[in-house]
């Protein structure tokens, strides 16, 4: 029997730890580098100057890094993909912790938002912070869940990344697909004026650290690396009944001199 097999391969849990982590890393080292730009690309960017197809494509990738699309891109996999619904858990389960993480941050750094041409009135881009916010120092919740107020790190971009990652280990073989979109929502913060490109990277650092930190767990190790990703596709063989053998060795057996007369009765009639 010939058998053909499709591999999915994914690294060992060790090596994607270690991959995620690095990457988390390099990009928490770029984020004060991006402090140097910040003001120039928040001023020259803007999703009024980029062309209507662009533009629709950085609106919609939105939906990948949102709670509500977030949740039915996960929905849509839970009814159409039984056998995956272990490892969507785990997705949720890395979704909640890095925006635990995400929040307690946004929430103890305050930093405004260049929305309304809030970046052209700033002279350094440390105007754009304003300080410890006073929950932590004051106990004051006055600033508490300010929206224009969260701008570090972005929420989205972390969202975005994080179910990038957590597909990725659910469906690895579609993981461009899945870093395409990260990338486009995280580009449509910048784009439509809600984060500045520190708050990008520090958003895409947060995500890919507490992703790090997730996958080196036990219960990680269980669900997204115990089993095989490789899938068996087994090709039929055709098999010949002995009746049919039978039947083929008579018709193989007729008189070769009948078949002959037969035909020049035929001629001649």
């Amino acid at each position: 029997m010939s058998e053909s097999f499709i591999q999915y391969s994914l690294p060992t849990q060790a090596q994607m730890a270690r991959r995620l982590l690095v990457a988390g890393l390099i990009l928490l080292i770029g984020t004060p580098i991006c402090f140097s730009v910040d003001l120039i690309i928040a001023r020259t960017v803007n999703y009024k100057i980029l062309p209507g197809d662009l533009r629709t494509i950085f609106a919609c990738s939105e939906a990948f890094s949102h709670l509500y699309g977030v949740t039915l891109i996960l929905l849509a996999i839970w009814f159409s993909a039984p056998h995956l619904r272990e490892k969507l858990k785990a997705i949720v389960m890395m979704l909640v912790s890095t925006g635990i993480v995400v929040s307690i941050a946004k929430n103890s750094v305050l930093r405004i938002r260049p929305r309304q041409n809030a970046a052209i009135e700033l002279e350094s881009v440390w105007d754009s912070f304003e300080g410890i916010s006073p929950l932590l120092t004051q106990f004051d919740f006055s600033k508490f869940g300010e929206s224009t107020l969260q701008s570090y790190p972005s929420g989205h971009t972390a969202m975005a990344f994080v179910l990038a990652i957590g597909l990725t280990l659910t469906l690895p073989k579609s993981r461009g697909f899945f870093f395409l979109f990260a990338i486009l929502a995280s580009g449509q913060r910048i784009a439509f004026s809600a984060h500045f490109l520190s708050d990008v990277f520090a958003g895409a650092s947060f995500a890919l650290i507490s992703s790090a930190i997730f996958v080196s767990t036990s219960y990680a190790r269980t669900v997204f690396f115990t089993e095989p990703q490789t899938f068996q596709v087994v090709e039929p063989e055709l098999k010949t009944s002995d009746e049919n053998i039978n039947i083929d060795e008579a018709e193989s057996d007729w008189p070769l001199e009948a078949l002959l007369e037969q035909t020049r009765r035929t001629d001649a009639a």
